[in-house]
């Protein structure tokens, strides 16, 4: 019985496309996953090559599905083990022609688990440890290393490794891999990477011997550092500028506290409000911010151009070390990245750097949430963004389709809106959140998004909501589960083909306390918000307003809302 239930759900489930996580071929990565919901992956495998799938730490059922080309589906995968319950699961494909082969893990149940894909063999599977074939591949991931720090790394038979580091007008950088498992070859270039036919320093040393490069720049620049896996192995990499007009690297110096590290310029932030900014390739951008009594900090960097990396970190600079940072959301691309709910202390100073992997702009705004006096940096209703884009909506309230224990998985609607605009001019608008914070459940059958807030919202009658929920419903094109978001990205589109019925194309939106704690049942928590007479700054823009009250629409139908009519609000 158990088998044909679990069957019937996979038939039964529709899919949505999800934005994909990329991979490094050996490297494991942390995932988790609702139950109905996908996560995606996604990893780079040339022709002839063989990819390896490793699904394990399995909390509760989750299934692996992999496929070439395209995001796997329940019903189209190329391959799918079907282990069920906490089993491990693992899958292999070889691809035929240079391609992206997508993993697919769905949540039978809600759970975490381990993923690891591992490409081997291929037409780029050359490399030799006298000098190597005209062959090679790069991973897409590329570390960026300290100047004197040592990191440990491992790659692949046939595979690359990359790094690379900051170096300045006449500096000198010294490369030196040491620790040698078996045998990996070393390649320094400056500009741009290695290959086995392209760079500017090579040993040619062979087995586990250890090996050491050296380049001398004549301009700034960044110089690029290849590993190349002869045959499966770690090793331990190092590089070290000297000399020119800046020692290169990134500095993690500074004071416990009051003053910006010696040497470097970092700019003062104010809680809450945005500042752009712009970093160089290889350069790091610093931004400081006091606690001020406050026991939480939220940092967002949003409005990307290009790939540029967030930093955080405590009473000293943040650098790409792994133990000199609290925080560094790896998203990748323009991406905006987050660092929410960072327990901070009242007399700590925290920086933010912003690490230019390209050259480009940014947005980054951090605000301190708490402080000892019990005063809490809130949002107000005039603080919340209109969650779709577009002109003239019209809310309606109090509808009747609305209730306890009447939305998804028991929770109360009671208080719930319905955005329209007139004649379907709402179909495929964008639907943005009104806060930033995380989205903690989707469902796809319904087109619906709830997200977590943590920056705590002030109701009209002095109520003040640490944890804050607010759902959108009836949309397509969702955004995958557990990501955190900012008030410019796109959660979906208004349809009126996903979970509306007959009544027309809008969109469902409320404003929730209570505690999900990522369980469906704990869905039933949730209670809505009147925002209709506790959060009147946010709907006051609205062009038109109906109240349903009771159940019927015989009071507030006018153009105006009721505290422009002096009339009394729905008792609903």
């Amino acid at each position: 019985m158990n088998v044909f239930r679990k069957l019937l759900f996979i038939i039964l489930m529709s899919q949505v496309v999800f934005s994909a996580t990329t991979l490094s071929s050996g490297v494991s990565k942390s995932g988790s996953v609702n139950e109905g919901a996908w996560k995606y992956y996604t990893i780079s495998a040339s022709a002839g090559s063989t990819v390896t799938v490793n699904m394990t730490g399995l909390s509760s059922d989750v299934d692996l599905y992999v496929k070439k080309g395209s995001q796997p589906t329940t019903n189209s995968y190329d391959e799918r083990p079907y282990d069920g319950g906490t089993t491990s699961e693992s899958a292999t494909v070889t691809v035929s022609s240079s391609t992206t082969v997508y993993i697919g893990v769905q949540g039978f149940t809600s759970g975490s688990f381990t993923i690891k894909a591992t490409v081997s063999g291929g037409s780029s599977s050359g490399g030799s440890s006298s000098g190597g074939s005209n062959g090679g591949s790069s991973n897409s991931g590329i570390t960026t290393l300290s100047s004197g720090v040592a990191q440990s790394g491992s790659v692949n038979e046939g595979a690359w490794t990359y790094y690379t580091i900051s170096a300045s007008a006449g500096s000198t950088v010294t490369v030196n891999m040491t620790g040698l498992s078996s045998d990996v070859d070393l390649y320094v270039k400056k500009g741009s990477q290695p290959t086995t036919n392209s760079y500017d320093e090579r040993p040619y040393d062979g087995g586990t011997t250890s090996e050491s490069a050296t380049v001398t720049v004549s301009s700034s620049t960044i110089v690029y550092i290849g590993v190349q896996g002869f045959t499966s192995g770690s090793f331990t990499i190092k590089a070290t500028v000297s000399g020119g007009s800046s020692s290169g690297g990134s500095s993690s110096g500074g004071s416990s506290g009051g003053g910006s590290p010696s040497g470097t310029t970092t700019m003062s932030l104010e809680s809450g409000v945005s500042k752009s900014g712009s970093v160089n390739q290889g350069n790091w951008e610093y931004y400081r911010i006091d606690s001020n009594g406050a026991n939480s900090l939220n940092v967002a960097m949003t409005g990307l151009s290009v790939d540029v990396d967030l930093y955080v970190r405590k009473n000293s600079l943040p650098t790409d070390t792994e133990s000199s940072y609290s925080c560094r959301p790896y998203e990748g691309g323009t991406t905006s990245e987050i660092c929410n709910n960072i327990s901070i202390s009242s007399t700590d100073v925290i920086y933010i750097g912003v690490y230019g992997y390209e050259s480009g702009s940014f947005t980054v705004k951090a605000t301190i949430n708490g402080n000892g006096n019990g005063n809490n940096n809130v949002l107000l209703g005039n603080n919340l963004s209109f969650p779709a884009t577009g002109n003239n909506w019209t809310f309606i309230a109090g509808s009747s389709f609305h209730g306890a224990g009447g939305g998804i998985g028991g929770m109360d609607d009671t208080y719930a809106l319905d955005l329209n605009l007139a004649g379907n001019g709402d179909n495929g608008l964008a639907v943005h959140p009104v806060s930033e914070g995380r989205i903690v459940y989707t469902n796809d059958n319904y087109g619906f998004i709830l997200v977590e807030h943590i920056i705590p919202l002030q109701l009209d009658d002095g109520t003040i909501l640490n944890t804050w929920y607010s759902a959108y419903m009836h949309m397509s094109n969702i955004s995958q589960n557990n990501i955190d978001i900012v008030t410019t990205d796109t959660i979906g589109n208004i349809s009126d083909t996903v979970g509306a019925g007959n009544v027309p194309d809008h969109l469902h939106f409320a404003i929730y306390s209570g505690n999900y704690t990522g369980v469906y049942s704990t869905l039933s928590s949730l209670s809505s918000i009147d925002i209709a007479n506790n959060l009147k700054d946010f709907i006051t823009p609205i062009d038109t307003w109906y109240e349903a009250c009771t159940t019927n629409y015989a009071n507030h139908t006018e153009n105006s809302p009721w505290w422009e009519l002096g009339e009394t609000p729905c008792p609903y």
